[in-house]
C-alpha cells in the first residue's frame, strides 16, 4: 500500500477541487490514550484517517490529546482526559478515542487552538482566549489559585489575540499589535517577565511563590513586536516582525540557540542577548519556528530549515555526524530538504516533521496575488525517534536525517501538529 493512502482517500486525482473544500485528518504514532482518534488504542505506524467531518481547517496537539477546528469554527477534541483537557462532559479520568465537539464553545467561532499535557486553549473570533483542564502551576491563566476548569473559561485581560501556544507549565498569547503575553510557571525566565527576587530559601518554593496566575505582558520583550510564538517544554521562542528569533527559558539542552547551562532570568529590558544567531554571531531571519521538548526548528526567509538543541534521538535531522552529540548549540541547516519559506514545521518530544515543496516565495512579493496551486505543500518529511510509529514510515527505526513519508506522497498538506509521541496531518481531498 506504500504511497497509496493519499490517493485512496482522494479518489482518482490529487488535484485540489477549487469549487469545494474537503479535507481529512491523518494520525500516526503512540495511541494508547486515544490521541490518534482511531477505533483502536494501538499505535499507528502509518497514517490513518481520523473519524472527523470533511471540513477540518486546522489541527493542534497536546502531549497526549488532539484538537481540530472545522471551517465553521467548531472545535473537536479527543485523547487523554485525566486532567479535563478535552473540555467535554466526560467522567473524571475518562479519555475519549473518538473526536467530539466542545459544546461549551458552540456559540463561538474558534479560530485557533493549542494545548499542553494538562490544558487546552482556544482563540475565538472576537480575539478572546478560553482555557480548560488542570494545572497547579498557573498554566490555565484563569486567575489566582484557579487550578481546574472542566469546561472552557475565558482568560482575563486578553483581547485581540491571534495565537496561543502552550508548554509544560506555561503558556503564551500573541496580540494583533505584536504584544506577547505569558503566564504560568516562571522558572528559568521562560515567561519573559522581570520578576522581583524571592525571599524564599528553597528554590522550588521560590518558583512556586512567583507563579503568574493570569496573562501578563512579557515586559522584557515589550519593545519588540512579535509575529509568532512557540512554547517548548520549558522554554519559549518568539519570531519578531523583523524575522529575528528571541529564545528564553531553560537552556540545559542548548534549546535557546546558545551555549548550554540552565537559563538565567534576564533582568535588563534589553532582550538583545536572547536573539538566536548563527555560530559566527550573524543574524538569521526566520519566517516561523517550532519548539519541542528540548529542540527547535526554524524556517528562514530564504527557505532553509534549521535545527538546534537536543540531538540525542536524531530529532535535529542533521545526520550521523551529530548522532553522538548530545546537543547542537547554534542553528544548523538541515540538508536535502526543499527550499520553501512557506514550509510547515512541528517539533515533538524526540521527533520532528516538515511539510514542504520545491518552491521559493520571494518575501518582497509574498503579499501580492498568487496562484494557490503553486504553493501546495505535497512533500512530507519526518525524522528522529521512530518508536511507536510516530514518523509514519511503517517501522520503528530512528531516522537521523529527514525521510519522505511515501504514504503521503502527492497529498496537499494544509496543516501539521505534533504531540509528545504522535503526529497529525491535515490534507485536502
Amino acid at each position: 500500500m506504500t504511497g497509496m493512502l493519499a490517493r485512496r482517500l482522494q479518489g482518482k486525482s490529487l488535484k485540489p477541487l477549487l469549487s469545494c473544500y474537503h479535507t481529512a485528518v491523518l494520525s500516526f504514532g503512540e495511541g494508547s490514550q486515544g490521541a490518534l482518534g482511531c477505533s483502536s488504542l494501538g499505535d499507528n505506524y502509518e497514517p490513518e484517517e481520523v473519524n472527523l467531518t470533511k471540513d477540518i481547517a486546522k489541527v493542534a496537539a497536546g502531549h497526549y490529546h488532539s484538537l481540530a477546528i472545522n471551517l465553521e469554527g467548531k472545535l473537536f477534541t479527543w485523547g487523554r482526559n485525566n486532567e479535563g483537557q478535552l473540555g467535554q462532559a466526560l467522567q473524571p479520568l475518562e479519555s475519549a478515542a473518538t473526536p467530539a465537539a466542545v459544546d461549551a464553545l458552540a456559540k463561538f467561532k474558534v479560530m485557533s487552538a493549542a494545548a499542553s499535557g494538562v490544558a487546552s486553549f482556544a482563540v475565538v473570533e472576537d480575539g478572546t482566549v478560553w482555557g480548560w483542564g488542570s494545572s497547579k502551576r498557573g498554566q490555565l491563566g484563569l486567575g489566582q489559585g484557579i487550578v481546574e476548569a472542566l469546561k472552557p473559561q475565558r482568560l482575563p485581560g486578553l483581547e485581540g489575540i491571534t495565537q496561543v501556544s502552550a508548554g509544560w507549565g506555561h503558556a503564551c498569547a500573541l496580540r494583533e499589535d505584536g504584544q506577547l503575553f505569558s503566564w504560568g510557571y516562571p522558572q528559568h525566565g521562560r515567561l519573559g517577565h522581570s520578576l522581583a527576587p524571592s525571599q524564599a530559601q528553597d528554590e522550588q518554593a521560590a518558583v512556586m511563590g512567583r507563579l503568574i496566575w493570569q496573562p501578563q505582558p512579557a515586559d522584557l520583550l515589550s519593545p519588540v513586536q512579535i509575529k509568532q510564538v512557540a512554547c517548548g517544554l520549558d522554554h519559549t521562542v518568539a519570531v519578531a516582525q523583523n524575522g529575528q528569533v528571541y529564545a528564553f527559558g531553560d537552556n540545559s539542552l542548548c534549546q535557546l540557540g546558545r551555549a548550554g547551562g540552565m537559563g538565567v532570568q534576564e533582568t535588563s529590558a534589553d532582550a538583545a542577548a536572547w536573539i538566536v544567531r548563527d555560530k559566527e554571531g550573524a543574524d538569521i531571519i526566520f519566517t516561523k519556528v517550532a519548539a519541542g521538548l528540548g529542540h527547535c526548528l526554524g524556517v528562514t526567509h530564504k527557505g532553509d530549515v534549521m535545527a538546534w538543541g537536543w540531538a540525542a534521538a536524531g530529532q535535529l535531522g542533521l545526520g550521523q555526524c551529530h548522532q553522538g552529540s548530545h546537543t547542537v548549540v547554534h542553528p544548523t541547516p538541515i540538508f536535502g530538504l526543499p527550499e520553501n519559506n512557506r514550509a510547515l514545521v512541528a517539533a515533538a518530544r524526540v521527533h520532528s516533521v516538515l511539510a514542504s515543496e520545491d518552491l521559493f516565495v520571494d518575501p518582497e512579493t509574498a503579499h501580492l496575488p498568487h496562484d494557490d496551486t503553486l504553493n501546495s505543500l505535497t512533500q512530507f518529511y519526518a525524522w528522529g525517534s521512530g518508536h511507536n510509529g510516530r514518523l509514519g514510515l511503517g517501522y520503528q527505526q530512528d531516522m537521523t536525517v529527514p525521510e519522505m513519508v511515501s504514504e503521503l506522497d502527492g497529498a496537499e498538506i494544509l496543516d501539521v501538529a505534533c504531540g509528545n509521541d504522535h503526529t497529525l496531518v491535515l490534507i485536502r481531498l
